[in-house]
């Protein structure tokens, strides 16, 4: 199968395009800072996973509550290469690739924002 790139100087000039991956990149950053802020001060192990069922079901390092955000880096990053190879040949698959990036970054802030309200920071 023979993949064909979108020119990148044209890719990121779509403000389609610029909009949802800026928003991501900035919920992504934000949620760094607030976690690393906020986590900081909390005693060892924090809570990382709260169930309603069962209660507390992850406990680790501060660090670990990091890997969020960086999950949400890496798929900022997939989506925006899938997009660009999607819009040669779809504009709207490309478009909904990139434009779901969104929900996701606001549903990674908020699991961000449990995971401190969980350690009580």
């Amino acid at each position: 199968m023979n993949f064909s790139w979108y020119p990148w100087q044209l890719f990121v000039r779509k403000k389609e395009v610029v909009i949802p991956v800026a928003l991501a990149l900035l919920v992504a950053f934000v949620l760094t800072f607030l976690l690393e802020y906020k986590l900081q001060r909390v005693p060892q192990p924090v809570f990382l996973h709260y169930s309603v069922e069962l209660g507390v079901d992850a406990l680790g390092s501060p660090h670990l509550a990091l890997l969020l955000p960086a999950v949400l880096l890496a798929y900022v990053f997939i989506n925006t290469l899938i997009g660009n190879v999607l819009l040669l040949t779809s504009r709207t698959a490309a478009l909904i690739v990139v434009w779901h990036l969104v929900p996701l970054a606001v549903a990674a802030l908020w699991f961000g924002l449990l995971v401190i309200r969980a350690n009580g920071a």
